[in-house]
C-alpha cells in the first residue's frame, strides 16, 4: 500500500504538473496557425512520438514537478494565508510533525493513507499553480512574438491562467489544512500521544 501511495503521489504530485508545464513551454514554439493540416494539437502530437520521447517526457516531467515543488509551497503559504487567513490550520496538538507522522504511520495505516492523499491533492494544487505562473508567462511573451491575428487567444491564455492560479492556491491551502486536521484528529481520537510517551 505504502508502495501504491508512493506511486500515485509521484504521478499526481510531480507528473502531471510537471508535464502542464512542458506545455506551457512548448506553447513558445507553437503557433495557432489553423493554415497546417491539424493545427496545434498536430504538431504538438508530432513532438510525442515514439516510446523513447514518451518516456524521455514523463521523466522530464516528473523532475520539473518536483523541481518546483518547494516554490509552489512557498507560493500557496505566503499568497493563499493572506488571501484566505481562515483556511490557517488550528495546531492544537503541540507535536512535532515528524512525530505525529511516525505515531501515524505505525498505529493507524488507515488514517495515515487519508492523510496523504490530502498532501498529494495540496501538493498538485499548488505544483498546478506554478503551470498558470507559466503559462501565464508564456502567454506574455507570444502577446509580444506573434501577429495581432492570435492576440485575443492569447489574452484568453491568460485569463484562465491568473483565475486557475488562484483557484489552485486555495485547494493546496484547503488540502493541506484538511490534511493537518485529519493528522490531529487520529492522534486526538487514538490517544496515539500517551503511546509516545510508553
Amino acid at each position: 500500500m505504502n508502495n501504491f501511495i508512493k506511486f500515485t503521489f509521484d504521478i499526481f504530485g510531480h507528473v502531471i504538473p510537471g508535464i502542464i508545464i512542458l506545455l506551457a513551454i512548448s506553447l513558445l514554439t507553437i503557433s495557432f496557425d489553423i493554415n497546417t493540416d491539424y493545427g496545434m494539437v498536430s504538431e504538438i502530437m508530432n513532438n510525442l512520438e515514439g516510446t523513447g520521447k514518451g518516456a524521455f517526457v514523463i521523466i522530464l516531467a516528473y523532475i520539473i514537478g518536483f523541481a518546483v515543488t518547494p516554490f509552489g509551497k512557498y507560493l500557496y503559504r505566503k499568497i493563499g494565508l493572506k488571501l484566505w487567513p481562515n483556511i490557517k490550520l488550528d495546531n492544537d496538538i503541540k507535536m512535532h510533525i515528524s512525530d505525529k507522522f511516525i505515531l501515524i504511520r505505525e498505529y493507524s495505516p488507515a488514517n495515515f493513507e487519508y492523510v496523504e492523499r490530502w498532501n498529494m491533492y495540496s501538493t498538485l494544487s499548488h505544483n498546478l499553480a506554478v503551470g498558470c505562473l507559466f503559462f501565464f508567462v508564456v502567454g506574455i511573451i507570444k502577446i509580444f512574438k506573434d501577429s495581432n491575428d492570435y492576440i485575443i487567444n492569447w489574452i484568453l491564455i491568460l485569463a484562465v491562467s491568473i483565475i486557475f492560479f488562484f483557484i489552485f492556491i486555495r485547494s493546496a491551502l484547503l488540502y493541506n489544512k484538511w490534511a493537518g486536521s485529519d493528522l490531529n484528529s487520529a492522534i486526538s481520537a487514538l490517544k496515539l500521544r500517551e503511546k509516545k510517551s510508553e
